[in-house]
């Protein structure tokens, strides 16, 4: 009887050649691509539409908390210059009515600001600076955690305008895909 021999070298070699392949081949080879590819396509875009709306409805949110925080920051900023003025006037009311001699007291005063505001500055008196100095300890205070506000607005911005380039794009490049999805929602 004739025995069914194996050819052992030819066997070897095509386990090796089907080993090659498949090591060549790490996440490349993808059989279910080609049916999956529609599914993928339309998963694809309809994230990037919700990312979109998302995106959009996130800009609002901080635009109008921009307002806010603006409009508050004036009307702290107005009070206490209002305050300041009014603390002033009120102090040379008094003075005025204490003492008619009130060129000496307005010298005093004045001379005693900023006497206190060179010691803690420890520079000379700048009306520019103070106001600046002012100016930005009340916005610190205000906009606290929302400092970077406008770079994160413009940010999501730009984002919107890469999705929506890329959306534009992707009907373009698949429009029968477009046709099948509008008749399959309807």
């Amino acid at each position: 009887m004739k025995e069914n021999k194996i050819n052992w070298p030819l066997l070897i070699l095509l386990i090796c050649i089907f080993a090659l392949l498949i090591a060549l081949s790490f996440g490349k080879l993808d059989v279910m691509e080609e049916l999956s590819d529609r599914e993928s396509f339309e998963e694809r875009r309809l994230r990037a539409e919700a990312r979109n709306r998302r995106l959009k409805m996130l800009i609002e949110k901080k635009q109008a908390v921009k307002k806010k925080l603006i409009r508050k920051f004036k009307w702290i900023y107005f009070s206490l210059a209002s305050t300041f003025i009014l603390f002033i006037a009120v102090i040379q009311f008094i003075l005025f009515l204490v003492h008619s001699n009130i060129i000496i007291w307005d010298t005093i005063f004045t001379s005693g600001f900023l006497f206190l505001y060179t010691i803690y500055f420890r520079k000379k008196f700048s009306l520019i600076e103070l106001v600046k100095f002012c100016e930005i300890k009340i916005q610190n205070k205000v906009f606290g955690k929302y400092v970077t506000i406008d770079e994160q607005i413009e940010k999501h911005q730009e984002e919107v305008k890469d999705l929506e380039q890329s959306l534009s794009a992707t009907v373009t490049a698949h429009p029968t895909q477009l046709l099948e999805i509008k008749s399959k929602s309807e």
